[in-house]
């Protein structure tokens, strides 16, 4: 079974002494930062210590993630490349903002010419992402995550972080609730699921997942509906 993906906490690259800090909390992953923590004026100087970090810092190597700058400005290809250098056998690397597989390709083709073991993750949070979402979750077997951005895509759309606004990006996606990371062998095996309603939507697709036999975390208040005989389903607790 893998590790379990529940809970996410960043730490800005610039603070290397709150890493392990970060760790001792107890959270699934915790992902330094060298994105939307860190100035521009302090990219360049934070890379080392967010690439150690996820080559050779503390505690299991699944539980340390690091969040590069995107892969469209000259921040992100030098993260890329520093990372490359340090060949990570483990860890998560967060590329965000992707809009097209091809960025996944070009992430898994430089660390896979470096030797490097280390997985990847998609941050959709835009327009193009989403509707190319399915495609950027196909693009690369070392891509084992998705999560959604709504900030960044309420930002572009210029509307509200509400359900109405982003109904059609939670039927278009393959993600149903903020507080859930999703691996892509997962969803590519499930697929997409239609939109019926606030409520309707999250319940479907976890019965989908619940019917193949998933084991999936999620908050413990969160309902979810589990089947209980041949077309009949029943709401519990997890």
């Amino acid at each position: 079974m893998p590790a379990p993906r529940r809970s996410l906490l960043f730490a800005p690259a610039t603070r290397p002494e709150t890493f392990a800090k970060a760790l001792a909390t107890g959270a699934d992953l915790v992902c330094v930062d060298l994105e939307d923590a860190v100035a521009p004026p302090l990219k360049a100087e934070a890379r080392p210590a967010g690439v150690e970090w996820l080559a050779a810092g503390p505690g299991p190597a699944h539980r340390r993630a690091l969040r590069l700058n995107g892969l469209k400005t000259r921040a992100g290809l030098a993260d890329l490349l520093a990372l490359a250098e340090a060949a990570p056998a483990g860890g998560l690397v967060l590329l965000p903002k992707v809009d097209d597989p091809a960025e996944i390709a070009q992430a898994d083709a430089i660390l896979s010419e470096a030797g490097a073991g280390c997985e990847l993750a998609a941050l959709i949070e835009s327009v193009d992402g989403l509707e190319h979402a399915q495609a950027i979750a196909a693009a690369a077997p070392r891509l084992t995550l998705l999560l959604f951005g709504a900030v960044d895509l309420t930002a572009e759309l210029g509307c509200e972080i509400a359900p109405a606004p982003l109904a059609y990006a939670r039927s278009r996606c393959p993600f149903n609730h903020m507080t859930v990371m999703y691996r892509k062998s997962v969803l590519s095996k499930i697929g997409l699921y239609k939109n019926y309603g606030a409520v309707g939507d999250d319940y479907e697709l976890w019965a989908r997942f619940l019917v193949h036999g998933y084991q999936s975390a999620n908050l413990p208040e969160v309902l979810v509906k589990a089947r209980t005989g041949e077309g009949f389903f029943g709401q519990r607790r997890r």
